[in-house]
């Protein structure tokens, strides 16, 4: 994470970003146009990601898990009472006990769902019909999947 992202400069983690999200467009969607460019590289120069509250919050869910562990094998901890560690550090894990990383996490993530909106509005109905496709050949996947159990 450090090399791929703390490393970087602003102009070269807007890059990255927009080149992965327009990979990621364009997986779902097809080719997109200069305006659709435009469009994602605005959200990506306006987003509100920062590596840096991402690495602290990673950095803490590690040490959570690592002094989780320490505690139940120093306890000799029961099935119920590691059931009910591991289930805490995962609830921590999705929902961080630090509310200034929830808030950051949240506002992410609304600006990113409105910027995949915006990006879907702007698209043509054959870009849309690519990513019926591309969405059915998903279902498809996760069918065959759960089949397998």
């Amino acid at each position: 994470y450090r090399s791929d992202w703390l490393s970087l400069t602003s102009t070269e983690m807007v890059q990255k970003r927009f080149d992965k999200a327009l990979e990621r467009a364009e997986m779902v969607y097809g080719r997109m146009d200069a305006a659709q460019k435009t469009l994602i590289r605005q959200q990506v120069e306006q987003s509100r990601f920062d590596p840096q509250q991402v690495q602290t919050e990673r950095l803490r869910r590690q040490a959570d898990t690592l002094q989780t562990l320490r505690q139940l094998q120093r306890d000799s901890a029961t099935a119920a009472d590691t059931r009910s560690a591991v289930r805490g550090v995962l609830e921590r894990s999705m929902r961080s006990p630090q509310p200034a990383y929830r808030a950051y996490a949240e506002a992410v993530a609304r600006q990113d769902c409105e910027g995949v909106a915006a990006v879907h509005n702007s698209t043509t109905p054959k870009q849309r019909d690519v990513a019926l496709r591309w969405l059915a050949g998903y279902v498809q996947s996760l069918r065959e999947l759960a089949a397998q159990r």
